[in-house]
């Protein structure tokens, strides 16, 4: 089973850093019943985190080859085990960017930055009632006081994946021709004037490029290409075209993320060993942690996550 590292970007709003809710996280107690939780150590510059989810499952099946024969048996945990995904994290603590550790069954990405969002939302009401109270002390009147303190913490958690635009791009220039590519914007305004009424209530429009049967050479159009997807975002952008081996191929931008690095599953967690007893910073000698950190210190990727 193959293991993704994919790149992800926290972003905060007011009054609350990087630093303040990775903190506020690793202070949580871990109750060693729950089903779901995050182990973290927090330090100045990279911090270092793993996700772990229990199953309600102790039994599983395995295959045996022996000889060309086949044999399927089933297997069972000793009686206080469970299976368990864990999947492992670095962050730049100044950037709010780095490395998730994917794969398939384990937590996905977007589940762990929404446990982190609901840990966000906690956090910004607990700020704020701590503001509040202070404004309050200081005699400012109460609708005065609440305010301030909203402002004072304004905006919301959000989070995106970190694409990797030289992938896509060095895909398209592949090509041995292509023939069409298309994204959408979100202030385009058509040249007909038949189509305007149409676009003035529409949240986004989409562009098409044709390019023909025979299409043209990537080489023509991967520059104005890169340009449109650095200063558009060009959400939904997908190219058409053939491939060297006469095949024809779709190939997208968006929701389709190159993975900073790839290995191989059982590889990684080979000596993965960790109690609670023992202190998170621990899991810094693991295998998967040393290339998570090993993967984003490489210079190209490092000044993605840091930059």
């Amino acid at each position: 089973m193959k293991v993704k590292f994919i790149g992800f970007e926290w972003l905060l709003g007011r009054g609350i850093s990087i630093l303040d809710l990775l903190q506020d996280m690793a202070q949580r107690p871990v109750n060693a019943d729950s089903e779901s939780f995050i182990l973290l150590d927090v330090q100045s510059e990279w911090s270092i985190g793993a996700v772990i989810r229990v199953l309600d499952q102790r039994r599983w099946t395995q295959i045996l080859r022996v000889s060309g024969k086949l044999r399927i048996t089933a297997e069972e945990l000793a009686h206080n085990a469970n299976i368990a995904h864990v999947n492992f994290f670095v962050i730049n603590t100044l950037t709010g960017r780095g490395l998730y550790e994917a794969y398939h069954g384990g937590t996905s990405l977007n589940l762990f930055c929404h446990q982190v969002k609901e840990h966000y939302k906690d956090l910004k009401k607990r700020r704020i009632q701590g503001a509040v109270k202070t404004y309050l002390e200081e005699g400012r009147p109460g609708e005065v006081a609440e305010r301030a303190a909203r402002k004072d913490f304004a905006n919301s958690f959000r989070y995106a994946l970190l694409e990797r635009q030289g992938a896509f791009l060095n895909r398209v220039a592949s090509l041995s021709a292509l023939k069409s590519l298309s994204f959408e914007s979100v202030d385009y305004a058509p040249d007909e004037q038949a189509y305007r009424p149409l676009a003035k209530h529409a949240s986004r429009i989409s562009h098409r490029f044709s390019y023909g049967p025979e299409g043209v050479s990537p080489n023509k159009v991967i520059k104005a290409l890169g340009a449109a997807i650095s200063s558009l975002g060009a959400r939904g952008a997908k190219v058409a075209g053939i491939d060297p081996s006469n095949n024809e191929v779709v190939y997208k931008y968006m929701h389709d993320v190159e993975p900073f690095a790839e290995h191989d599953y059982d590889d990684l967690v080979i000596d993965v060993n960790f109690s609670s007893e023992m202190p998170v910073s621990e899991l810094r000698k693991t295998a998967v942690m040393k290339e998570l950190l090993a993967t984003a210190l490489q210079p190209e990727i490092l000044a993605r996550l840091t930059s």
